[in-house]
């Protein structure tokens, strides 16, 4: 098989490291993936090892319930635990879904005997619950898509790169290269709104429909809007052609946002059996690219289809942002993330004005986490490099969460 030519971009500082995959002769982006280490604990992802401690059974959910040492206890179904189970019982654990909002990760102590060999050594007789040994990070399942080149902005991640390389960690054909520039890597590349895209609520369709997103507590709902769809034929003709390109879309939006566990899509309603046959075919094979496992469920007389898709990390939009308003239904940036965003809007103002100091206008929100938060470390990174400091000032003069001005 041809080795498929894809180029990985990485831009990495400490607290954050985005990375998008493309597809070199398209331009069009396959996956993309943010990973803020610095915002709050880390939690379970699938493929992870725990040592477990089992706090409580449920008869009425048959399952138990396990102390991993993190903030949500994890939940082993009985049908994957072992037989006899009791409470206080010591346990080896795989994490085979992440936890999501209230619930836990789902874990299971069915191990392979590589499994089990891979953990000797691993602190695996320790009787303190707690993580034994990581699974796949969001750079790993990246780097497992074997592209063929990769760009990475940040010193240490390259030159770490290039030791996996040389010792056998990297397929050998693999191109690595250092971006060179102030400009961030992805803003230099044109590829920079590809992430903020992913967290807004609507995505136009070529014919000018739209999908709309909403995240909730339980599941990620869709709807399927006509809008000014400039199709032709009757109503029923125009549904159907307006689902079967929302079809394509939404596959490809859902793997680029991370959306995972139930989706619930309500598309534009078909009478006919058939035309709701197709348009099942055509998420079924539209979802085929998908590196994570999907279920499409059968399209409702109503025009709601249920999916599910493995939650192995969080979603997008959980990384970036925090719930708002009073029920905690709407979405906006997180003061993290924005921080982030306002280093490397200094950046691109110092490659215009490399003489001039730059002044950091904030919220105050943002200054705590370039201050003493998780941006903290990349901001003193950045003025060790231009060998003098960032001058904070707040708020903005201009409205926005921040601006930059010369000094």
């Amino acid at each position: 098989m041809t080795r498929r030519h894809t180029r990985l971009l990485i831009e990495d500082q400490p607290g954050e490291r985005r990375m998008v995959l493309v597809d070199s002769g398209s331009g069009a982006v396959l996956d993309l993936a943010v990973d803020m280490t610095g915002r709050g604990p880390r939690l379970p992802s699938v493929g992870d090892f725990y040592r477990g401690r089992v706090t409580r059974i449920e008869r009425r959910l048959d399952a138990a319930f396990v102390d991993i040492d993190v903030e949500t206890a994890a939940f082993l179904p009985l049908s994957r635990g072992p037989a006899g189970l009791s409470e206080g019982d010591r346990l080896l654990v795989k994490v085979i879904r992440a936890p999501m909002a209230t619930k836990g990760a789902r874990v299971t102590t069915k191990l392979s005997e590589n499994e089990r060999a891979l953990l000797e050594g691993s602190g695996a007789a320790d009787e303190h619950p707690g993580l034994l040994r990581p699974g796949a990070d969001p750079l790993r399942m990246m780097l497992d898509r074997n592209p063929a080149e990769i760009v990475v902005d940040g010193l240490w991640l390259y030159q770490d790169l290039q030791h996996r390389l040389r010792n056998g960690g990297l397929d050998a054909a693999t191109r690595i290269d250092a971006h060179r520039g102030e400009i961030p890597l992805l803003r230099a590349e044109g590829l920079d709104e590809e992430i903020e895209e992913r967290l807004a609520g609507e995505t136009r369709l070529p014919s000018g429909g739209r999908l709309l997103f909403e995240p909730c507590e339980t599941l990620t709902a869709v709807d399927v809007d006509s809008a000014e769809h400039r199709g032709e034929g009757g109503h029923g003709t125009a549904a159907r052609a307006v689902n079967l390109e929302a079809a394509a879309v939404l596959a490809r939006e859902t793997r680029l946002r991370g959306l995972c566990g139930r989706i619930v899509v309500d598309f534009l309603a078909l009478g006919r059996t058939s035309d709701r046959q197709v348009l099942h075919n055509t998420l079924k094979e539209a979802f085929k690219a998908d590196p994570e496992p999907v279920r499409v469920f059968a399209m409702r007389p109503s025009g709601l289809v249920e999916i599910t898709r493995r939650r192995r990390r969080p979603p997008l939009h959980e990384i970036l942002m925090q719930p708002v308003g009073s029920l905690g239904r709407g979405w906006e940036k997180h003061p993290a993330a924005l921080a982030f965003d306002a280093l490397r809007a200094s950046r691109e103002a110092h490659a215009a004005q490399p003489g001039r100091r730059l002044a950091l206008e904030v919220k105050s929100a943002i200054e705590r986490a370039l201050v003493e938060g998780e941006a903290a470390e990349a901001r003193a990174a950045l003025e060790a490099r231009w060998g003098w400091a960032l001058k904070l000032e707040g708020p903005p003069a201009a409205g926005g969460p921040f601006s930059v001005r010369a000094l």
